[in-house]
């Protein structure tokens, strides 16, 4: 619970409400990622790597796709990204602390919005995480080998276009 008592501290000392930044109840995750795992199947959200793979033999995706960004700043381009920055999302956040990486206890979960969620990113030490519509419109990304990974129509468009 450190981690996310930290990501919280983040949220209040840049002056969000509790409201603005509140933690997923830990029994609502597991249903959470499930749900976003079966509207997102090709970004599972426990399979850190460094950017989305297909088996050999089938053809790229249209459904993702992802950048490295070497400055390590990929976070910087939400706001790019989702056109409602106060749209409610779920913001999942590697549990660094945790050893299994694999369990749904290496995901603490959040509810807030693009921007606040952009805010805390940016305040914060470096550490894996995924942004998710609640409406399971666009996934949002970012892995430890500073790729972002996008999946959803206007999001998969908008990156194609600030990256080319």
């Amino acid at each position: 619970m450190e981690f996310a008592a930290d990501l919280i501290a983040k949220a209040t000392s840049l002056g969000l409400a509790p409201d603005d930044f509140r933690l997923v109840d830990a029994q609502s995750v597991p249903t959470l990622v499930h749900d976003c795992n079966h509207a997102f199947p090709d970004i599972p959200l426990f399979l850190w790597w460094p950017h989305p793979k297909r088996e050999t033999g089938e053809p790229p995706s249209e459904s993702f796709t992802s950048h490295q960004f070497i400055d390590q700043l990929g976070y910087q381009r939400i706001p790019e990204l989702v056109s409602d920055q106060t749209e409610r999302i779920w913001m999942f956040a590697e549990n660094w602390g945790m050893v299994d990486r694999r369990g749904y206890d290496a995901l603490v979960a959040f509810h807030t919005t693009p921007r606040h969620a952009h805010d805390v990113i940016g305040e914060s030490h470096g550490f894996e995480y995924i942004l998710v519509s609640q409406t399971l419109d666009w996934l949002i990304a970012e892995n430890d080998h500073r790729y972002l990974i996008v999946s959803g129509c206007s999001v998969v468009d908008r990156l194609r276009e600030i990256t080319t």
